[in-house]
């Protein structure tokens, strides 16, 4: 055996039963606060619109954006430096550190994209992670 319960279902291990409900709570007040406006295909723009997952990575760690032609494809967009290849997913560190896997921020990232509103990625976040 491989270390299992013999009598323990396989169960699929899914973002409902990973994500750290303390940061799910925040990041559902954070995207219905009106705090944040919304940007589309960049974690966060020179104007500090965000989507929804840059709102995520600036309750994690609000002091990590930077702005440099160094650490971005572009001038003027913001990026967070560690762990990220792309300007538009957050790093595998920040998904690993609140349980949300790269499936489920994908899925985000593309709800935010084509166009539905923080409060409708709010609610699928609520019903769904």
């Amino acid at each position: 055996m491989n270390g299992e319960h013999p009598n323990s279902p396989a169960v699929p291990t899914t973002d409902r039963n990973r994500m750290d409900t303390t940061i799910k709570a925040k990041w559902l007040e954070a995207l219905r606060s009106g705090r944040y406006a919304q940007a589309r295909e960049v974690l966060r723009d020179e104007n500090d619109c965000f989507c929804c997952l840059g709102v995520l990575a600036d309750l994690i760690d609000s002091t990590q954006w930077s702005q440099s032609l160094a650490d971005s494809e572009e001038a003027g967009k913001h990026c967070y430096p560690y762990g990220v290849s792309m300007e538009t997913m957050i790093s595998g560190e920040i998904r690993n550190s609140v349980g949300l896997s790269e499936k489920t921020a994908i899925d985000l990232a593309g709800k935010n994209d084509d166009g539905e509103s923080f409060s409708q990625i709010a609610d699928y976040i609520e019903a769904n992670l």
